[in-house]
């Protein structure tokens, strides 16, 4: 009888083909032009996973319609029919790694998002219909508002002055956006480098330094204000350590940027999930606001300040000291 009633213990691990859509997108009200990749989750029982990642018909869908709808303070006040486009053919090319990127599908948003402020919220809702399967998919998020630097610009000479002192600090204070869960912060420093034997010779580039990153707001209604302290020797240990030593080339600092970039609710809960764990126990849940489906559905916001001076004691120490002799920086 034990060997009459023995069961089959073979286990099935791939069930029934499920349409499972994977979408990432961050509107930005800065931009003229939004995108949003779309794919699709696959698994194939009879093949290996990292070979049908480098076929690109296994990413993405067949025929999809897609659209954005806007609201204004919970009104529906547009509908905007989204583009497909490839990437790789208009400046925005797809890393290589271990996915095809022979082409590089994107959906494209050409209209200004809209930014909320005090007075009014600005909401968009992604919906994603497959032509094929009917399908639908979608998403919302609020449309952050935009933030406002007080520090460190010297706003009445339009400078940047980043203290070499030793024990100084750099404080970068702003009031938030609405809607903003949390911020980024860097600055850039502009400078040509220069051919030492033949001064035509002349290339511009730039060095960034990140502030901060992921600095959480004090609320989403906006317009609290929030600062960041941070060592400013920091700025200068950063030149040292990215901006490589040319023998024969004497560079020119020429202007700072500073960004300030906020980030919506959706992407803050996104990042803060899928951090590393330093726990016992490494399975991470799954944060998605894709409905069905997974991925990231967000807005951000670039704030951008750009072409500020350099603060005249700034400048000296990058000429004078010696801890920046190594650079070659002039006047």
């Amino acid at each position: 009888m034990f060997f009459q009633s023995g069961c089959d213990n073979t286990l099935d691990v791939n069930a029934d083909w499920k349409e499972v859509a994977v979408v990432y997108g961050l509107l930005n009200p800065t931009d003229q032009i939004n995108y949003i990749r779309i794919n699709k989750a696959y698994l194939n029982p009879d093949g290996n996973a990292l070979s049908i990642a480098k076929i690109s018909d296994s990413l993405y869908f067949d025929s999809l319609d897609v659209k954005v709808v806007e609201f204004r303070n919970s009104i529906e006040t547009r509908v905007y029919q989204l583009d497909l486009v490839n990437g790789n053919t208009i400046g925005l090319p797809k890393d290589s790694g271990l996915f095809a990127n022979d082409v590089n599908y994107l959906y494209k948003l050409d209209a200004v998002v809209k930014e909320s402020d005090l007075q009014t919220t600005y909401n968009y809702k992604v919906v994603i219909v497959n032509r094929f399967s009917g399908k639908v998919v979608n998403a919302y998020t609020d449309i952050i508002g935009r933030a406002e630097l007080l520090s460190p610009i010297k706003f009445t000479t339009q400078k940047l002055n980043i203290p070499s002192e030793p024990g100084r600090s750099l404080l970068v204070k702003y009031r938030e956006g609405r809607f903003a869960k949390m911020y980024d912060a860097s600055i850039r420093l502009y400078y040509d480098e220069i051919d030492a034997i033949d001064t035509n010779k002349k290339t511009s580039t730039y060095t960034e330094w990140t502030v901060f990153t992921g600095k959480e707001t004090i609320t989403l209604r906006g317009y609290e204000e929030n600062a960041v302290v941070i060592p400013s020797v920091l700025f200068y240990d950063n030149l040292l350590n990215k901006i490589p030593i040319k023998p024969g080339v004497k560079r020119r600092a020429t202007s700072f940027a500073i960004y300030l970039i906020g980030g919506g609710e959706q992407i803050y809960t996104y990042i803060q999930v899928n951090k590393p764990s330093i726990g016992i126990v490494q399975k991470k849940p799954e944060y998605t606001n894709i409905e069905p489906g997974l991925g990231i559905f967000s807005s951000k916001y670039i704030n951008r300040y750009e072409n500020i001076k350099i603060d005249e004691q700034t400048l000296d120490y990058l000429v004078v000291s010696e801890k920046m002799k190594p650079l070659n920086f002039i006047y």
